[in-house]
């Protein structure tokens, strides 16, 4: 029944085990540049919509392409790279709106660059192994 709903709705279930480990990451980042907690989960708060529409929409938008092939590592590298923009920018424009401090903006999203790169390789390369044709 799990495999079923995951064969169905694959980029839904991405969306939200992404937004998960995300949030736990920008939690942290925020608390390291501020020391304050209420900041961080201000930010997660907004992105929580933010992120998970434009994660959706991102996932859907690979979908329509099977180059470069689906579950080689270089699909995997080149979705961090376009996930990685746009995601940066909308952490950078939340924390500028919140702050008013753009350099405390700009160090978030430089650092969120980083942990965040590699954080969403691992998650798609955790999902790469249960791949839709090993469910069916």
């Amino acid at each position: 029944m799990i495999n079923k709903f995951l064969l169905k709705h694959r980029a839904l279930a991405k969306t939200i085990t992404w937004r998960i480990a995300a949030s736990f990451l920008t939690i942290a980042i925020v608390f390291i540049l501020t020391s304050r907690l209420l900041i961080g989960l201000s930010v997660v708060g907004i992105e929580f919509f933010t992120k998970m529409l434009l994660y959706y929409l991102h996932e859907k938008g690979w979908s329509f392409s099977n180059r470069p092939r689906k579950g080689t590592q270089i699909r995997s590298f080149l979705k961090t790279i376009t996930w990685r923009i746009l995601a940066s920018l909308d952490t950078f424009i939340i924390l500028f709106i919140i702050l008013k401090e753009p350099v405390i903006a700009g160090s978030g999203a430089g650092i969120e660059i980083i942990a965040k790169s590699s954080g969403y390789y691992l998650h798609e390369r955790i999902w790469n192994k249960y791949r839709l044709e090993e469910i069916k």
